[in-house]
C-alpha cells in the first residue's frame, strides 16, 4: 500500500483548500496589537490637545509621556537617518 503524505496539515477556508501550517489565531493577534496601538496614540493626542486647553493633571502627565515619547522616536530617526548618509559619503 502507498501512503501519500501532504507537507503540513490541511484545511478548507470556504471553497479554497490551504495546506501548511495554518494558525488562524497569529493574524487575529496581529490586528488586536495593531488596533491598541492605534487606540493609545489617539489617546495620547487627545490628551496633548487637552492638557494645552488646561486640562486634568493626569491628561497633562499623558501629554508628557506622549510628547516625549514622540521626540524620542524622531530624535532616533534623525540619527538612523544620519548614519545612512554618513555612509554613502566615502563611495565617490
Amino acid at each position: 500500500m502507498t501512503r501519500v503524505d501532504t507537507p503540513g496539515p490541511e484545511k478548507i477556508i470556504g471553497n479554497v483548500r490551504v495546506t501548511g501550517p495554518y494558525e488562524p489565531g497569529v493574524g487575529n493577534m496581529i490586528v488586536v496589537l495593531l488596533l491598541g496601538v492605534l487606540v493609545l496614540l489617539i489617546g495620547g493626542c487627545a490628551c496633548v490637545v487637552w492638557a494645552e486647553r488646561g486640562g486634568p493633571r493626569w491628561a497633562r502627565v499623558i501629554a508628557t509621556v506622549t510628547l516625549t515619547a514622540s521626540e524620542l522616536l524622531r530624535s532616533s530617526d534623525k540619527k538612523r537617518r544620519r548614519g545612512l548618509n554618513s555612509g554613502n559619503q566615502g563611495d565617490d
